[in-house]
Order: structure tokens, then sequence, then C-alpha cells
């Protein structure tokens, strides 16, 4: 039989003492030092040093017993404050890269006063732009921290415009279906200096991973917020909902000020782009539906008013100082200045031909200001496919409204049911793909079996719900477990 491997030497700093599992422990700046400048291989920088910088962030190995004042103790130590990185050249900095982003987020994590300054968002932009992709890939959460910091240095210097070269470097490290927390950032460093085209490819991939790039809860519902206030502010008013509704049916056990704020805005939203009130996906927490049924009644009130045409309750409603106080005004005048063309939209129904004036009275517009109004939203309504109408006639301009008037055998639509059907297909698979993967997952399996064992039972009438499963599993768990794809029982994205 052959003999095994040998494992390979420590980096210096790491033989004073080490964990049970070999990764080094770490309780000074000088390990900190020699474990970057030893970790000189993509294998010693994948099993050593970002294994056991992580461990020094969250504070293992501090002799304190509080796990916060611990993760400070870690992060203190990762700076390294008594050393001057600054200098460092563009080669030296992509060879020590997944040493210096650790470095450089503890530093903007735990920042002193005199070294909180532009020079250290400099180099944060240098490591973050100039750095090596592979070793930033390797340090996962690490990339959300990154991002953050260097955002929150960039509003703390006044300049925030400076975070978004760094912010859109750190969007494209990882593959464009792995969601990070820099899409986040970069969201709201956008948002600040009001750069919405910088934003919007951005908000176009269709993430499928939430693990590998280590994003937090909180991470993930900004996102689809800020992706949301990123469409409403170019009057992409459909994608605007759907993204507010996405960050409002993230599963969760407790509701999130944000997911609140998601939801008014969702409902806004879907007043001017369909006139109905939002119903959320089913599969929304109930602690957020409760939430939203205590905190957003105003909301609703003007959802369901709009919905019904009382447009007298709906300006009632409307007068709520609610709105205002939730930063929300600007969405409410839209959909304030959204009723002529719901009523349009509804009188198109009923009369097939009329004069722009007739139609300016019916839509609650009088007077030669009214009807150039109702001029003007017809032409744009015509023109964004929303209606299909003509108008003719100078002195009196009458207005005629059309079936559908679509060609579905054009290129262009045939073109954009192609594109449809392929994201169809692509999605399926994906839903595929994601339930072989809960087919093996030992952790959703567990929670299955519990729901269904309820608590009826053996054991004095109450059965424990970890039984059925603990026997499942049993058989398994003694052999060693799963191999290969699912053996990582935590696996469960959220």
């Amino acid at each position: 039989m052959a003999h095994p491997a040998f494992p390979s030497l420590p980096p210096p700093g790491a033989s004073s003492s080490s964990s049970s599992s070999g990764i080094p422990v770490i309780r000074s700046a000088k390990s900190v030092s020699d474990i970057i400048t030893g970790c000189n291989t993509f294998d010693l920088i994948y099993h050593t040093l970002v294994p056991a910088f992580h461990d020094l962030a969250w504070g293992k190995g501090q002799p304190g017993q509080n796990p916060k004042e611990n993760a400070d103790a870690g992060q203190d130590i990762l700076a390294l404050w008594d050393q001057d990185l600054y200098s460092l050249s563009q080669e030296r900095i992509r060879q020590m890269t997944a040493g210096l982003v650790f470095v450089v987020s503890a530093r903007l994590a735990r920042p002193i006063k005199e070294g909180y300054n532009a020079d250290l968002l400099r180099f944060a932009t240098a490591v973050a732009m100039h750095g090596d992709r592979q070793q930033i890939l390797l340090t996962g959460p690490r990339v959300s921290n990154l991002a953050w910091g260097i955002l929150r240095l960039a509003q703390h210097l006044k300049q925030p415009e400076l975070a978004l070269r760094p912010l859109e470097a750190l969007t494209q490290v990882f593959d464009f279906d792995v969601f990070s927390g820099a899409y986040a950032a970069y969201l709201e460093a956008c948002l600040i200096t009001r750069r919405f085209d910088y934003a919007l490819p951005v908000t176009q991939p269709i993430f499928t991973e939430f693990i590998a790039g280590g994003p937090t809860y909180l991470d993930v519902i900004t996102y689809y917020h800020h992706a949301g206030l990123v469409c409403a502010a170019v009057k992409d008013f459909a994608r605007a909902k759907r993204f507010f509704s996405i960050a409002v049916a993230v599963p969760t056990a407790t509701a999130s000020a944000i997911q609140l704020t998601a939801a008014k805005r969702a409902i806004l939203c879907g007043l001017i782009d369909n006139g109905e009130l939002l119903s959320f996906p089913r599969y929304t927490s109930g602690t957020i539906t409760r939430m939203i049924d205590r905190n957003a009644k105003e909301y609703t009130k003007l959802g369901k008013a709009f919905e019904s045409h009382d447009w007298k309750i709906v300006r009632e409603a409307a007068a709520s100082k609610e709105f205002t106080e939730d930063c929300n005004y600007g969405l409410l005048e839209q959909v304030m200045n959204s009723i002529p063309r719901r009523r349009i939209l509804r009188i198109q129904t009923m009369y097939s031909r009329m004069t722009v004036r007739d139609l300016a009275a019916k839509a609650g517009l009088s007077g030669p200001e009214g009807v150039q109004k109702v001029g003007m939203i017809l032409q744009d309504m015509v023109a964004t496919k929303s209606i299909s109408a003509s108008i003719s006639g100078d002195a009196e301009a009458v207005v005629t409204f059309h079936d559908d008037a679509t060609d579905y055998n054009s290129q262009q639509t045939l073109r954009e049911v192609a594109d449809v059907k392929a994201m169809a297909t692509w999605l399926e698979k994906e839903l595929a793909r994601g339930s072989d993967k809960l087919g093996i997952s030992r952790s959703y399996l567990k929670k299955q079996v519990g729901l269904l064992e309820g608590n009826g039972g053996p054991n004095g009438g109450k059965k424990s719900r970890g039984d059925t499963s603990d026997q499942l599993f049993g058989g398994a768990a003694s052999r060693g477990g799963l191999k290969g794809v699912g053996a990582d029982w935590g696996d469960m994205g959220f």
C-alpha cells in the first residue's frame, strides 16, 4: 500500500500553536504578517491563510469570554496598524491579495482616528482593482466587508463617488450567477451619487448561488431593495415592483425594517404599473405579512381605493403624512399622476371614438389645460404601447381607440419570444438542480420529517421531532455519511 503523502510544512509564524485541524491559531500581529509573506502558493493560501484569518476575525484563540470582544480583538490584530503597507507595488499587492483583503477590511471595520483617511481609501481601492481575482475569490465573505468598508470611508470623506470604481471591480470578481454583498454596496453607492446608468447593469443578473460569496441576510434584502429603487428612478416600475417583492419574500423568521420599506414601495410601484393592489408571493413569511398588515395600513387603503377607482378615497388616503415620513412622497406623486391614465384605459373599454375634449372631461381634467394634458398623455401612452389609438382633426381633435395592433409574426416579437423561451428553459434547469440539492440535504430532510411528525406519537403522547429523522439518517451517519455532492449538510441557501 502506498505511503500517505507527507503534510506541507507550515508557513512561518504558524508553528507556535495550531488547532486540531492544523489551522494555526493566531495571537499576534507578527503571526499575521508572517503568514501573509509565508503563504506564497495557492495551496497554502487556501488551506492555511484563509481559514486562519477567518478564525481570527471571529475571535478564535483570544483570551476573553465575550464573543464580540474577542472578535474585535481579532480584527485589531488582523489590521496590522503598526505596519506601513501603502507603499506596496501593484505586483506585491497581486502576490499578497488574499491577506491584504483581510487586513484592509479589518482596518475599515476597526479604524483608528489617525488612520481612517484618504490613504486608506487609496490603498483599499488598489487592492480591489489590482488584486489577484482568484485570491479575492478565496476570501468569500470578506469581499462584502471590504466593499461596505470602502463605501463608508468614501462617505466619511464626503467623496462617495470615489467608491464607484473599486466597488464595480469587486462585483466582477465572482461568476455572473454568484451573489456577493459587493453588489448591494455598489448599488448603494450608485444611489448616493445618482449614477443610475452605472447601476442598471448590476440589476440584470439572475443569482442562483448564495453560498460562495458569503453574503449576509442583510446584504441580500439590501440588494433587492436598492435594485427596486434604481428601477423606480428610471421609471421602470414593473421591474421595481418585482425587486421590492423579492426583498419582501426572502425567507426569514424575524421581520426587517428594510422589508417593510420594500413592501410599501412595492405597493406604490404596483399601482403605477398596473393600477392594482399588489399581492405578495404566497411563500412570504407569516412574520412579514403580519408586519405589513399592522404597519402599512395607509398603503393598503390607498391601493384598495385605487384598484376600485374610488378617486375620492384615493385623495383622502394620499393626504396621510405617513408617505412623506417614509420618504415615499415622490412615488406617491407618480401614483396620483397616473390617475388620468387609469381613467383613459377604463374609458377605452367603453368607447371606440370620442373627442379629446370629452375624453379630458371624463378623465377628470377640464378646461384648455386639461385638454392639452390629455393630448400629451395619449401621445405618451401610444409611444409606450400602453394603448392603441390615433388622434385626427385639428379644430376638434378626435381620438379613435383600436384593438391591439401588435404584429406577433414580426421579427422583433419572434426574437422576444425566443429570448423568453431560452430564459424559461434555463430557469427550469436551475429549479431542477436546486430540487436535486434539497433532495439530498440532510438539514432540509430532517426539517421536513419534523414538520410531518408534528407532536403526536409515543413517549407520553409527545414524540420528539427528531426521532424519525435520527433513525432515517442513523445508518448513513454510522457509515460516514454521503460523499461528494451534498456532503455539506449546511448548504441550504437561506
